[in-house]
Formats: structure tokens, C-alpha cells, sequence
């Protein structure tokens, strides 16, 4: 039923809220701003290990940030399908 829809999706978006607390998602999202602009300035390559090291802490933030967000954007999608579907 639409009701039963809906609880799931409220449900489904309550564990995603708690899952961005879990993982400092708004603080990795500024990390990663903050190592993307690192990694724009002049000379960031110049020295390989230091740049080696950095790229692999964007890795790492990424894989926390990026499957979180794409969760996040769906149940974005599905709660306006929702909505959509109740008119």
C-alpha cells in the first residue's frame, strides 16, 4: 500500500541520516574540497610521495562519500516518486 511505501522510504531516509552522522559525511565532503584544492595548486606534483599520499586520502574519503551520496540521491528520487504517486 501507499502508506507502507511511504513508512519504508521514511525508514529507508532515517538510516541514511544516521549513516552521514556516522561517518562525519558533511566534514569528509569539506575534506575532500579542501584536498581537491590542494591538489589544484601549482607544484602539488612536484614532489610524487607527498602527492601519492594525498591522492590516496581523496581515495579513501571518496569511497566513504561518493556510494552515501549516490543512497542519498535515490531516496531523493523515490520520495518525489512517492509523492508523485499519492496525487
Amino acid at each position: 500500500s501507499d502508506s507502507e511505501l511511504t513508512n519504508r522510504s521514511q525508514a529507508i531516509r532515517q538510516r541514511l541520516t544516521q549513516l552521514q552522522e556516522v561517518f562525519d559525511f558533511d566534514k569528509k565532503l569539506s575534506e575532500i574540497a579542501a584536498v581537491e584544492d590542494e591538489m589544484a595548486a601549482d607544484g602539488f606534483w612536484n614532489n610524487q610521495e607527498t602527492a601519492q599520499a594525498t591522492v590516496a586520502k581523496l581515495k579513501g574519503l571518496r569511497l566513504v562519500v561518493v556510494p552515501l551520496k549516490e543512497a542519498l540521491s535515490s531516496a531523493d528520487d523515490l520520495e518525489g516518486l512517492l509523492e508523485f504517486l499519492e496525487e
